[in-house]
C-alpha cells in the first residue's frame, strides 16, 4: 500500500475540513493586542530616534569636517600655496613672463614658456582634481543621510553599529557579494544576545518584532463565520505538515491566515473555542529526540526516559559540570544559571534550548552567534552534550555515511529523501551538500509521518464527543469539545490513540516497540495558562 495510501491520502479530508471550517478568532482581545503592539512600536522608535540622534549627529559633523578640510586645501592648492599655484585649471606655481596670466589662451596660441609651466603642474592639477572629487562625493554622502537617522536605512545602522564613530561593534556575519556587515533581523538578534547591554540593540530587536506582528500575526482579519483558516501543506521537506502562508513558493494565492506553527504564545490567546465549548489540546512528549534515540539505539538515553528522568536537567547537569561546577546534580541544573542569549539562565534551560540544534548538526560557531556566547564555551557545552550521549555521536556518522554513500535514505514509513554531494572547493574532495538535513531527515520526517497516520482517528474522536478538531501543529492536536463533555474519558480514549506502539520503528530487544507518552492539556484559548491569561490550557490531571 505504501506512505501515499495509507497516510498521505486517509488525513486529506480531514486537512480540508479543518481549513473550511477553520479555528474561532477573539476579535476583541486582537484588537486590543493591535493597540498595545502599536504603541510599544511608537516608544521604540521614539526611543531609538532618541539614542540615535547623537550618533547620527557625529557621523553628519565627521562628515561635515572631512569637507571643510578638503575645500581647504583645494583653496590652498588653486591660491598658490602648498608649493603651487594654478588658476581655474590651468595655471602652475609659476609663471610665464609673456603671459603671467593666460586665461583664455588656446593651445595653440600657448607660448614654449606656458607649455613648459603647464607641463610641470600636472602633479598639482591632478592632486586638484582628487580634491575636487573628494569634497563632491563628500556632499552627495551628506545628502543621501540627510539630517536625522532613518531606522529603516540599513547603511544607517550600518555605520551606527560597525564604524569607529559608532558603536564600534564586530559584525557576525556579511553579505556575499559586496561583504557588508549584516543588519538583518537574524544578525540584530544575533548582536543582542552577544551584547545584551546595549539598549539601543534592544529597542531596533523590539521595533522589528512589533511591525512584524503587527503585520502578519496580529493582521489576521476572521471570515463572515468569526474564524480564521489555516491552509495545510503535504509537500514541504521533511514530509511536515505546514499551514502555508498568503502566496505559497510558486506564487499562488491561497486563502491562509499564516503559518500555526509560528504563532506565539502571546497571540495564541486569540484563538478561542466556541461559545458553550473548551479547547483540548494534546501534543507528544519530546517526540523527535525520542524517534531519533530509538533510531540509533541509543539505549542510555531510553532507560533515562523510561526511568522519569528530566532529560533536559541532565543535560543542563553535565552543561554545569563542564563549566566550574564538578558536583553538579540534574537538581542542581535547575538553579545554577550562566549567560546564556544575553541574560542569566539556568542550565536546564541552556540545554533545553541548545541541544536540539546540535542533534541536526548545528556547530559551535552557530550555537555561539545564536546564543551570546564565547566560542570556547559553546564548544565545551557541545562536547558535554555529546560527551553524554555517545551512541548519538555514532547515530549522526551513521546517517551521514548513508546520505553520502547512497545518496538517498528512507524512514520508517518509506518516505525517501535524496542527498547530492559535490566537490569541495577546500579540500577538492567529494562532500555532503546538506550535512544537516541528511542528519534531520529521519527523526522529523517519521515524527510528521505519524502526526499524519493518526488525524482521522484524532478528527472521529472530536466529532464522536460533539466538537470537532481544529489545527495541528508539528507533534500536537488541537480541538474543541462541548463543555459538558466528560474530559477524563476523553483524554484517556485520546491518550489511546497517541500512545499506541509503532511496529513501523521496529522493535528493541531492551524496550519493546516505540510508543510515546502525550500530555493534556484544556482551556478557553489556545495560549498557556498564566497569571495574565487565567482562561489559557493547562495540565489536565487525569489518572
Amino acid at each position: 500500500m505504501g506512505l501515499f495510501a495509507n497516510i498521505i491520502t486517509p488525513c486529506i479530508p480531514h486537512l480540508v475540513d479543518m481549513w473550511e471550517y477553520g479555528i474561532p478568532l477573539d476579535i476583541e482581545l486582537r484588537n486590543k493586542l493591535r493597540e498595545e503592539t502599536q504603541l510599544i512600536l511608537e516608544e521604540a522608535k521614539e526611543a531609538i530616534a532618541k539614542e540615535t540622534g547623537e550618533y547620527h549627529k557625529r557621523r553628519v559633523w565627521l562628515i561635515e569636517e572631512a569637507i571643510s578640510g578638503l575645500e581647504e586645501k583645494l583653496r590652498a592648492s588653486v591660491a598658490g600655496e602648498d608649493g603651487g599655484a594654478i588658476d581655474g585649471g590651468d595655471g602652475d606655481a609659476t609663471r610665464c613672463t609673456k603671459h603671467p596670466d593666460y586665461r583664455g589662451i588656446t593651445k595653440r596660441q600657448k607660448c614654449e614658456a606656458c607649455r613648459e609651466v603647464f607641463s610641470g603642474a600636472e602633479g598639482l592639477r591632478a592632486q586638484v582634481k582628487d580634491l575636487r572629487s573628494r569634497a563632491a562625493k563628500g556632499r552627495a554622502v551628506l545628502k543621501r543621510i540627510g539630517p536625522h537617522f532613518q531606522a529603516t536605512n540599513d547603511n544607517h545602522w550600518r555605520w551606527l553599529l560597525f564604524a569607529k564613530g559608532g558603536l564600534g561593534l564586530a559584525p557576525v556575519s556579511r553579505t556575499g557579494v559586496k561583504r557588508e556587515p549584516k543588519v538583518d533581523d537574524d544578525a540584530m538578534d544575533k548582536l543582542t544576545k552577544k551584547h545584551p547591554d546595549i539598549e539601543l540593540l534592544k529597542l531596533r530587536v523590539i521595533s522589528k518584532q512589533a511591525a512584524s506582528r503587527l503585520a502578519n500575526r496580529l493582521s489576521v482579519e476572521p471570515g463572515p463565520d468569526g474564524r480564521v483558516h489555516f491552509a495545510y501543506s503535504l509537500h514541504r521537506a521533511p514530509g511536515r505538515l505546514s499551514s502555508g502562508a498568503e502566496s505559497d513558493e510558486d506564487g499562488k494565492s491561497r486563502m491562509s491566515a499564516g503559518n500555526a506553527q509560528n504563532i506565539t504564545e502571546a497571540d495564541r490567546r486569540m484563538y478561542v473555542a466556541e461559545p458553550g465549548n473548551i479547547l483540548v489540546a494534546f501534543d507528544w512528549s519530546q517526540i523527535e529526540a525520542r524517534v531519533m534515540a530509538w533510531l540509533g539505539d541509543n539505549r542510555k538515553m531510553l532507560r533515562a526516559w523510561r526511568d522519569g528522568a528530566d532529560i533536559h536537567a541532565l543535560n543542563g547537569a553535565a552543561f554545569a559540570r563542564s563549566m566550574g561546577h564538578p558536583d553538579a546534580t540534574p537538581e542542581d541544573s535547575r538553579r545554577l544559571t550562566m549567560r546564556f542569549g544575553g541574560q542569566d539562565r539556568t542550565f536546564r534551560y541552556c540545554a533545553k534550548r541548545a541541544t536540539h540544534g546540535w542533534n541536526y548538526g548545528m556547530a559551535a560557531g552557530l550555537t555561539s552567534e545564536l546564543y551570546g556566547i564565547d566560542l570556547a564555551t559553546a564548544a565545551r557545552l557541545r562536547q558535554s552534550y555529546f560527551d553524554q550521549w555517545p551512541q548519538l555521536v555514532r547515530f549522526q556518522r551513521a546517517e551521514i555515511t548513508k546520505a553520502f554513500d547512497f545518496h538517498r535514505n528512507v524512514n520508517p514509513f518509506g518516505r525517501v529523501a535524496r542527498f547530492y554531494t559535490q566537490v569541495s572547493r577546500k579540500t577538492g574532495e567529494q562532500e555532503l551538500i546538506d550535512r544537516n538535513w541528511a542528519l534531520a531527515f529521519r527523526p522529523q520526517s517519521t515524527v510528521s509521518d505519524m502526526l499524519k497516520a493518526l488525524i482521522p482517528a484524532m478528527a472521529q474522536l472530536y466529532l464522536n464527543r460533539g466538537g470537532r478538531l481544529l489545527t495541528t501543529t508539528h507533534d500536537s492536536y488541537v480541538g474543541q469539545v462541548p463543555v459538558a463533555t466528560n474530559l477524563d474519558a476523553f483524554v484517556i480514549m485520546a491518550k489511546g490513540i497517541l500512545e499506541q506502539v509503532w511496529p513501523e520503528l521496529k522493535t528493541n530487544e531492551e524496550f519493546g516497540m516505540f510508543s510515546c507518552p502525550a500530555d493534556a492539556k484544556y482551556g478557553k484559548n489556545w495560549s498557556e495558562q498564566s497569571e495574565e491569561n487565567p482562561e489559557g490550557l493547562r495540565e489536565l490531571g487525569v489518572l
